[in-house]
């Protein structure tokens, strides 16, 4: 196996203890039992060693403090992290095969340094860190990431809260891509998934994405339009410039929990909306894109409203839309869509 081949944790430690197994074995039966667990693990057994783990523990953690060194680059005194964090962040980076994890984890580490130790603030943030999937830390990136542009956009939006119960409309594909995920439709469900978990974390408010056509449709349904004498019906139509919409209402606990991660995590508003700060990752390897996705801005940004003409003798036109066939809900306020065709 390569130096840089991912294994999964679990497995690593299943292959520890077969090692250990097998090396200390003296009776047939654990020998023919550390066989068959080779045979489960393929080529993983491979590796195999009284030294393997220690080795992969020790590629992980050189690392991690190269990209925490790397995050202290300019800094005249970036000082040192109390033993407490230092000692979760490290527990943590042990099996960190995935980049993002690990620049994650760097972050933490990092911000958390000062001249004379600091605190022990960044505890729960390396905990957060290890509660989520590379997946989940990759998502979580690209939404803060690009959100930045939204908000330097807007003169009217100088405080994280000014932007809470806003909803901002993403290009779906693009997004997809921008993760590492196939926008095709095959890693739709892991792409629910790891949003649900943000939810649960309060990293995300709430989202809901499908064709465009989708959520006109949900607008009518929640707004029906007034039918009165005399007024001209109207209806509102979600006008994206693309066919497939992400739709994200952000939390301040999630863009309080990007900035640990690329190291600034003692900044608050003033630090996330400079633009003059670089916050990216910058790590070709994390699996993310740090380019500017495209159109993104606040939903109501896209919607407008069309006048619909009357039939000559009707005293009312009530709208009717049809709900797309590619399009389906899971329980509020979370919607999913998925293409039957």
């Amino acid at each position: 196996m390569s130096e840089g081949d991912a294994v999964d944790p679990i497995i690593t430690g299943a292959i520890a203890k077969a090692g250990e197994v097998g090396m200390k074995a003296a009776d047939s039966a654990t020998k023919e039992a550390f066989s068959l667990l080779s045979r489960l693990l393929g080529p993983s057994a491979d590796v195999i060693g009284e030294d393997w783990a220690d080795r992969l523990r020790q590629k992980n953690m050189t690392r991690l403090l190269k990209k925490t060194e790397k995050l202290a680059a300019g800094k005249e005194d970036p000082g040192w992290a109390q033993p407490r964090v230092a000692n979760a962040v490290f527990e943590a980076a042990q099996y960190a095969n995935d980049e993002i994890v690990t620049d994650y984890l760097s972050g933490v580490l990092a911000s958390s340094r000062e001249p004379d130790g600091g605190t022990d603030d960044a505890l729960p943030w390396s905990s957060l860190v290890s509660r989520l999937s590379a997946l989940q830390l990759r998502i979580h990136y690209v939404l803060y990431l690009n959100l930045r542009q939204v908000l330097s956009a807007s003169e009217d939006h100088q405080h994280l809260y000014d932007f809470e119960s806003k909803e901002v409309a993403i290009p779906m594909r693009e997004f997809l891509s921008a993760v590492g995920l196939d926008p095709d439709q095959s890693d739709f469900q892991r792409f629910a998934d790891a949003l649900q978990g943000l939810m649960q974390e309060d990293l995300v408010h709430d989202f809901a994405y499908g064709p465009r056509d989708f959520f006109t449709e949900r607008d009518a349904k929640t707004f029906p339009p007034l039918d009165l004498p005399g007024m001209p019906d109207k209806r509102r139509v979600f006008e994206p410039p693309y066919v497939d919409a992400l739709l994200i209402h952000y939390s301040q606990f999630g863009v309080q929990f990007f900035l640990w991660g690329v190291g600034m995590g003692m900044g608050h508003d003033v630090t996330y909306l400079d633009p003059n700060l670089d916050l990216s990752l910058n790590d070709p390897d994390a699996l993310v894109s740090t380019e500017p996705l495209t159109s993104v801005s606040f939903s109501d940004d896209f919607w407008t409203e069309h006048e619909i003409e009357k039939e000559p003798g009707w005293e009312s036109t009530t709208l009717r839309l049809s709900r797309p066939p590619n399009a389906r809900r899971i329980p509020p306020p979370t919607l999913r869509w998925r293409d039957t065709g």
